[in-house]
């Protein structure tokens, strides 16, 4: 077995056990749509004017790299899949 589909292999198990799925509910909870609302709603609470822009874009970062993260095995797996090459036709002219 080549070092590529071992790769995939690995991360087709990755994908689908039990644990990622498990993380990545985790992650949505703490960093999906609605904690991002609230995590940002503290941020503008709590922060000083002079800081208040730096302190969104860090969370704003961060929320990106989360993303990013969780996005990463599916992408790489899609990545070591086999191209698909279309069939060739034998006949000549149309049908």
């Amino acid at each position: 077995m080549s070092d590529t589909q071992k790769r995939a292999d690995a991360l087709e198990t990755l994908i689908h056990s039990d644990g990622w799925l498990l993380f990545k509910e985790y992650i949505r909870q703490e960093w999906g749509p609605e904690a991002y609302g609230k995590k940002m709603a503290l941020i503008v609470a709590r922060a000083d004017k002079t800081t208040l822009a730096a302190d969104v874009q860090t969370m704003h970062l961060a929320t990106q790299e989360i993303n990013e993260a969780l996005r990463w095995p599916d992408r790489e797996y899609q990545k070591l899949q086999p191209k698909e090459t279309p069939e060739l036709s034998l006949h000549r002219g149309g049908r």
